[in-house]
């Protein structure tokens, strides 16, 4: 019996070539690579042209249990920006700048008109992959406006989430817990939330 579809395929992973550099990303955000840093990885900043410039990933959040369910077959590139690119070399004060997500996931729940948020169980890092290849990479491209006359966005929902998996009842399975309601039956949480809206509504999910 046979498991596999991608690799009796002969499909290869963008891994199985090339120098590449791996990069453990804590939380989601806007992540930033100075010339020292990507000198640190093992490139050569000055033999490197900044267009063959390549980082690839994939999204925060756990694999799917089901066997059935719809699932990336290799690392997808992201797009990226570098700084100084124009010129054909990667000089001193040029750098990369990339968006990447966390080990969690998190997204909203249309049913509940709340943001979700899953821990991942297996990871406290998603790791993304930093190359320079033959090929050029992929950049964050330029949209033209809309045109039109459109409010300006002055507030925005937001959250925050308390999560720990300290303890498991069983020493078995993926049903983790956090703090213990025994000796201790009360705890104290504490928020920092910038600009709440006065009389703005709250919800604990």
């Amino acid at each position: 019996m046979v498991f596999c579809a991608a690799v009796c395929l002969g499909q290869s992973s963008v891994l199985s070539s090339g120098t590449w550099y791996k990069l453990g990303i804590g939380q989601r955000g806007v992540y930033r690579i100075t010339y020292d840093q990507f000198k640190k990885m093992g490139f050569d900043p000055a033999s490197t042209d900044p267009s063959k410039i390549r980082i690839f990933g994939n999204a925060g959040g756990m694999l799917p249990q089901a066997i059935n369910a719809t699932r990336p077959s290799d690392l997808e590139e992201t797009a990226i920006l570098v700084s100084g690119q124009a010129d054909g070399s990667f000089d001193k004060n040029d750098y990369i700048l990339f968006f990447a997500e966390g080990p969690d996931q998190v997204a909203f729940d249309i049913d509940r008109n709340v943001f979700a948020y899953q821990s991942n169980l297996y990871s406290n890092k998603n790791f993304y992959f930093v190359t320079a290849s033959s090929d050029n990479g992929k950049r964050v491209g330029e949209v033209q406006s809309i045109p039109g006359n459109y409010p300006v966005i002055d507030e925005f929902e937001d959250y925050v989430y308390h999560e720990n998996d300290d303890h498991n009842e069983l020493a078995s399975g993926r049903e983790w817990f956090g703090e213990r309601y025994d000796l201790i039956n009360t705890y104290a949480y504490r928020f920092d939330i910038g600009g709440i809206i006065n009389d703005s509504q709250l919800r604990m999910v």
